[in-house]
């Protein structure tokens, strides 16, 4: 129980971090992300993702996210996270515990969100955060013992909505091996074991 209250635990502060300080955003692709044509992928775990498709976002950094983009505004930002190794529950679940910890959340819209043969979570929230309100939409998919996150958040309405249509296609670049791990030893051991 330790684990899986400390990996619910892991999740929700990633959350959160998306609504606190602004100074925590900078630099793009970390971790076990390599980049390639297009995009970015975790040979170990057996995913990859594109990046968003309009030259308007630029590479961020926030702390918990393996990538994190921002329109030029900065009012906007969009993130990917993923947690590996630990229980693996459904997505709908996973997608809840991102909202831990978050007080004053209000849910808009929640359901299944579907790619190919891989069936995840999305939600839409509002959040009384620290200098002012803001909304928030996560997708969640498990696979491959992982949990994958992706959040968009934006202070103002039309800024949301506005770049929804571009989170959305950018989700939607997830492409999953049927067998992960197909990684050589030493691409294995240059990658971090828990991401």
């Amino acid at each position: 129980m330790g684990g899986a209250w400390r990996a619910r635990r892991a999740r929700a502060t990633w959350a959160g971090v998306l609504l606190a300080v602004p100074v925590l955003w900078s630099c793009a692709a970390a971790g076990p992300l390599t980049p390639v044509e297009g995009g970015f992928r975790n040979q170990r775990r057996g995913y990859q993702l594109g990046a968003p498709s309009s030259a308007s976002w630029q590479g961020d950094e926030v702390e918990g996210s393996l990538l994190a983009f921002r329109d030029r505004s900065g009012a906007t930002r969009m993130t990917f996270s993923s947690r590996c190794g630990e229980p693996i529950t459904r997505p709908d679940l996973l997608a809840r515990h991102l909202r831990i910890g978050i007080p004053a959340n209000v849910v808009r819209e929640a359901g299944p969100v579907e790619i190919g043969s891989l069936a995840g979570w999305q939600q839409v929230f509002d959040v009384d955060a620290p200098r002012g309100a803001v909304r928030m939409k996560t997708v969640t998919f498990a696979v491959n013992g992982c949990a994958l996150d992706w959040a968009l958040i934006a202070r103002e309405a039309e800024g949301f909505e506005a770049a929804e249509q571009e989170f959305d296609a950018w989700w939607g670049t997830l492409a999953v091996d049927p067998t992960p791990g197909t990684a050589t030893a030493s691409d294995a051991d240059a990658q971090d074991p828990a991401p």
